[in-house]
């Protein structure tokens, strides 16, 4: 089918016709080929997530650019809009734009009051900020709307984040499919609320077939594996007060979905005020420990925090000798090592434990993974 199929573009009505109140659309003005043989990928519609990619030959992309796919850029939120952009029952181009509530996310769909009928299915689903669906199905349902409306159908799209899961588990059992998804999945950008910065990768799933039940399984194998990131946030230590600078570092740390940050040139109470956004704005429960605990906002010290949900954490004293090194300074003439920790101008460094046995010293904005 696919190989017989063309890609028509700009089926739709005109601005110019649009003003002077033409509805009549206008031919489609470009024609391009579909090459199966160089990328074709396909999930079912039962039983699957309901997908499929197929290559269009180059020129489209060089005529009309693309649209970049996201797993889930930063936090996408029960509330937020969700615009359709579709040919309902094969019509011209139209864009959902009224009652766009989105009403609820899972791990594999995300559900709208977005207007659309049959034959949308396909149609890109965006939030504000980028792609984060692809509509392929609506039930009814009287459902209460935000705004005090109501709407009598539901709308529904698989989550970009459920399909690059999916994608990452067929490049991980090989075979056919293999390369086409490696070949996706280097355009799919961002990372995903749920299953974090890494996505599933290094996840074991033991669910022999793919699809939505896998995709399940393996936002659930969180507890195989532990992501740490280290952040120095210094402009977040006396700036705590602002809501902009608060909860931009709380959607960082909510999308990412790491289960350790070691973070650097920090405040007690800035860290503090953020363990205890995240927790209002998206129901995380992190813990926090600090190298200095009675340090004022003035002065830039190190933290750990982690989550309750996947960890146990204490802070712990420095052996000995180690403590000995980092009571040295730099201008100690008998000094044993040469510049062990800045510790004057950085802030001490304290030893944390976690179940790993870790012990973490914070630095710059990295991430890794431990499974």
């Amino acid at each position: 089918m696919a190989r017989n199929a063309k890609v028509e573009f700009n089926y739709e009505i005109s601005p110019e016709r649009l003003l002077a109140g033409d509805g009549r659309a206008l031919q489609a003005t470009q024609t391009f080929a579909i090459d199966p043989s160089r990328l074709f990928i396909t999930s079912p519609t039962k039983g699957g997530l309901d997908y499929t990619f197929v290559w269009i030959e180059d020129a489209a992309a060089v005529s009309y650019g693309t649209i970049a796919m996201e797993r889930a850029f930063f936090t996408v939120s029960k509330g937020d809009s969700a615009f359709v952009i579709h040919h309902p029952d094969g019509q011209p181009k139209q864009v959902s734009l009224d009652d766009t509530d989105i009403l609820s996310i899972d791990a594999n769909v995300v559900h709208y009051s977005s207007d659309t009928i049959k034959d949308s299915s396909g149609a890109p689903v965006f939030d504000t900020r980028s792609r984060i669906a692809l509509h392929h199905a609506s039930r009814g349902e009287k459902t209460k709307l935000p705004d005090g409306g109501s709407t009598d159908v539901v709308n529904e799209g698989i989550k970009i984040a459920a399909i690059a899961l999916d994608l990452e588990m067929r490049m991980r059992k090989g075979g056919s499919d293999a390369s086409f998804a490696e070949t996706i999945l280097k355009s799919v950008h961002g990372s995903d609320t749920m299953s974090g910065f890494f996505g599933g990768l290094g996840r074991r799933v033991e669910a022999s077939e793919l699809g939505p039940e896998a995709v399940v399984d393996t936002y659930r194998g969180s507890d195989q594996d532990v992501d740490v990131g280290f952040w120095n946030i210094e402009w977040l230590a006396n700036r705590y007060d602002k809501p902009a600078k608060l909860d931009g570092a709380a959607k960082v740390i909510s999308d990412l979905s790491l289960d350790i940050w070691g973070l650097s040139e920090i405040s007690p109470p800035a860290v503090r005020a953020l363990v205890e956004r995240i927790k209002e704005i998206y129901g995380d429960k992190y813990e926090c420990a600090f190298s200095e605990p009675e340090a004022a906002e003035s002065k830039q010290s190190t933290a750990m925090i982690w989550k309750s949900s996947t960890l146990k954490g204490d802070r712990v004293s420095w052996p000995d000798k180690i403590e000995k090194l980092l009571n040295q300074r730099s201008d100690d003439p008998d000094l044993i090592v040469e510049a062990c920790t800045e510790r004057s101008s950085t802030g001490i460094q304290a030893c944390f434990a976690s179940r790993l046995s870790a012990r973490c010293l914070p630095t710059n904005f990295s991430w890794c993974r431990c499974t």
